[in-house]
C-alpha cells in the first residue's frame, strides 16, 4: 500500500467504497491548519535515507491539538522491491509502513498494522508487548485498518513540503542509522506518562488562572469597605414660603 492509497482508503484495495473519507478529510485537513497555525509554521522533522535497501525515513514531532507542548513521534518508511521505482524521483508509488507513539495507533490499529506488516520493524520495541500480541476486541473487533490522525497530519504535511521527494532526503537529510532515530522516538509507553503529566500540569495552570488572586481579592474589600456614599437631601417645602428648594448633601462614611 502506498501513502495515497492509505489516505485514499486505509482498508485497502479490497474495500473499494469509503464512504467516510471526504468528512474526514475535511476535517483533518481543518484540525492540521489550526495546529500548523498554532506552532507558526513550525514543525520538527528528522530525514534519513538507506542507500543499501533504497528506502526512506521520515519522522515528526506532531504537535497534540489539546496538550501545549506535547509531540507524538510519527514515522514513515518508505521502501520498494520494484526496480523501475527505484530510478523515479517521486515516493508516491513506493510501499509504507509507519509509527506513531499517538494512542490511537498503540490501542487501535498497531496489532492490525503489524499484522499487515505495516508496522516498522526497526521501531517495534517502542510499542507495548500487549499491543504487539494481543487483538484490539474493545476497540477494534474486526481488525481492520483504519486513519490515525496523527498520520493523517504527516501526509498533509508532506504535500506541503516536497518530502515526496527523493531529493529532499538526499540534500536534508542523512545517511540512516537505526540507533539515531531510537534515540529520537519514545516508547509508547513512555509517551502516554508524558501525555499525563504535561495534561495535568496544564489542567491545574487552566484551574489557576481562573480564580482571583489573593491581592485582588483583598483590594477589591478594601475598596468596599471605605466606600463613601453620597447622601442627597431634599428639605421639605414651607406652607409659609414658595420659594426656592433647599438641597443639602451629607457626605458619610461606613464604620469599619
Amino acid at each position: 500500500m502506498t501513502f495515497g492509497q492509505y489516505i485514499e482508503n486505509p482498508m485497502g484495495k479490497a474495500n473499494a467504497v469509503f464512504a467516510a473519507r471526504d468528512a474526514y478529510k475535511a476535517e483533518y485537513m481543518e484540525k492540521f491548519d489550526a495546529i500548523y497555525m498554532r506552532e507558526a509554521g513550525k514543525i520538527d522533522r528528522y530525514l534519513y535515507y538507506d542507500k543499501a535497501y533504497d528506502a526512506y525515513f521520515a519522522h515528526f514531532k506532531m504537535p497534540s491539538e489539546t496538550v501545549k507542548g506535547f509531540y507524538y513521534d510519527v514515522v514513515i518508511r518508505f521502501y520498494t522491491n520494484d526496480n523501475a521505482e527505484r530510478v523515479n524521483s517521486s515516493l508516491r508509488n513506493y510501499e509504507v509502513q509507519f509509527f506513531s507513539n499517538d494512542p490511537a495507533f498503540i490501542y487501535t490499529y498497531l496489532y492490525v498494522f503489524r499484522k499487515l506488516k505495516m508496522l516498522i520493524d526497526d521501531l517495534t520495541n517502542k510499542c507495548p508487548r500487549a499491543s504487539l500480541t494481543q487483538a484490539p476486541e474493545q476497540r477494534n473487533a474486526y481488525e481492520v485498518p483504519g486513519y490515525v490522525k496523527s498520520i493523517y497530519f504527516a501526509y498533509i504535511l508532506m504535500n506541503r513540503t516536497d518530502l515526496f521527494l527523493k531529493t529532499t532526503y538526499h540534500h536534508m537529510g542523512r545517511p540512516y542509522s537505526k540507533s539515531t532515530m531510537l534515540s529520537r522516538v519514545m516508547s509508547g509507553t513512555d509517551k502516554m506518562e508524558e501525555r499525563r503529566e504535561k495534561e495535568a500540569r496544564q489542567k491545574a495552570q487552566e484551574r489557576k488562572t481562573k480564580q482571583p488572586t489573593k491581592t485582588t481579592t483583598q483590594r477589591a474589600n478594601t475598596n468596599t469597605k471605605n466606600k463613601v456614599n453620597i447622601v442627597s437631601r431634599i428639605s421639605p417645602i414651607s406652607h409659609k414660603r414658595t420659594g426656592n428648594i433647599r438641597r443639602q448633601t451629607y457626605i458619610t462614611k461606613k464604620a469599619k
